[in-house]
């Protein structure tokens, strides 16, 4: 499982379990995509990482998700973007009782860009 989690948070975008499962098995030949599909659900379940519906598909990424999000259009890789927006502020300034919140963006990631250049 900490091979999982591994994978998980070193990486910057949201992974799915057959992205997870290439990685996982990097390390491990032998892990089966049961196994990581078992071990992402407890680690969802415990708040370890998070589960991200993008559409069709489920990701997984760090806990607590940022939820700001960008997918790019290219390579739709859904990346995780810092922001500093706490729930408590944008009640305040929006009047509104904000108790969580999220936001996607859209474009070309730097590495499509650079892609494209060549």
């Amino acid at each position: 499982m900490k091979v999982i989690v591994d994978i998980i948070y070193s990486s910057n975008i949201h992974l799915t379990a057959d992205e997870v499962y290439i990685e996982a098995q990097k390390v491990y030949p032998n892990i089966s995509l049961g196994t990581v599909y078992r071990n992402l659900n407890k680690l969802k379940t415990h708040a370890i990482i998070s589960e991200v519906p993008m559409g069709t598909v489920l990701t997984f990424t760090k806990h607590p998700d940022t939820n700001a999000h960008f997918e790019c259009d290219s390579c739709h890789r859904i990346y995780c973007i810092s922001l500093d927006l706490e729930s408590r502020s944008l009640s305040q300034r929006s009047g509104f009782n904000v108790d969580r919140w999220s936001l996607m963006m859209h474009g070309v990631c730097r590495e499509c860009e650079r892609q494209s250049v060549r």
